[in-house]
């Protein structure tokens, strides 16, 4: 281990309208060869969105994010050069942060393309979804015991 951690947050704060969903957070991410850090918590705290701020996927309202002892909040994803492969179900979020989309249903990639593509795909499993329509041919799967 190093005196500079791998990752370092430092008062990294991020509002969606009235929801503060980070206060403040403070981490230290300073792993060595095979460790891993997870952060665990219930549904809505903002486990997410530390990995998007990290991941220049969304910019933090305001803090210190810090990767190698290099600032990156504030740069963006088009990161810093980095490729990403993000997962979601939420249309709102995929639109917003992804360059491309891949829709997976029943273990294999049924339509894949630009963003801007997704309206006008002629595929009525990806028209179902991104619609949020309870008719179509996405059934809910009831499991057999």
């Amino acid at each position: 281990m190093t005196d500079t951690p791998k990752i370092r947050l430092r008062d990294v704060r991020k509002s969606f309208g009235p929801k503060h969903v980070l206060r403040g957070l403070n981490l230290d991410v300073d792993v060595g060869v095979g460790e891993s850090v997870v952060v665990i918590g219930g549904s809505g705290p903002g486990k997410s969105v530390i990995l998007k701020c990290i991941l220049g996927l969304l910019q933090a309202d305001s803090g210190s994010i810090e990767i190698d002892g290099r600032e990156v909040a504030g740069l963006g994803g088009r990161e810093l050069g980095a490729t990403t492969l993000s997962i979601t179900h939420d249309m709102a979020s995929a639109r917003k942060i992804a360059h491309r989309i891949a829709m997976l249903y029943r273990g294999e990639i049924i339509w894949a393309g630009p963003v801007s593509d997704i309206d006008s795909s002629h595929n009525e499993y990806v028209e179902q979804f991104i619609n949020g329509l309870a008719e179509g041919p996405i059934q809910m799967e009831v499991l057999k015991t």
